[in-house]
């Protein structure tokens, strides 16, 4: 039930970015952006204590439209060094837009 409600509110608020740039001079595909944005700060969360479970894991993968397990999300928070000071300093683009 929340996971579905969340989804609709990305889904919702990423429809109304992309809306927004088809009526400015923002970028196509940023509601796209805003949404990993979004999934990539769910996945720095779900690091935070250490391990990554199956239900974080569909509800990221719901949230981004992926298929991830959390091997997967484990690996993209590396590589990306998600789970950083410097992740939680930056802002994220479409929060700069």
């Amino acid at each position: 039930m929340i996971n579905r409600q969340l989804k609709e509110l990305v889904d919702n608020l990423c429809d109304a970015i992309d809306t927004l740039g088809a009526n400015t001079s923002l970028p196509d595909g940023t509601g796209k952006v805003a949404r990993m944005e979004m999934g990539m700060f769910m996945m720095y969360l779900s690091a935070s204590d250490g391990q990554i479970s199956w239900d974080e894991a569909r509800i990221i993968s719901d949230i981004c439209e992926l298929n991830l397990s959390p091997n997967d999300l484990g690996k993209f928070i590396r590589e990306n060094n998600i789970y950083s000071t410097e992740f939680e300093q930056k802002v994220p683009v479409t929060l700069q837009i």
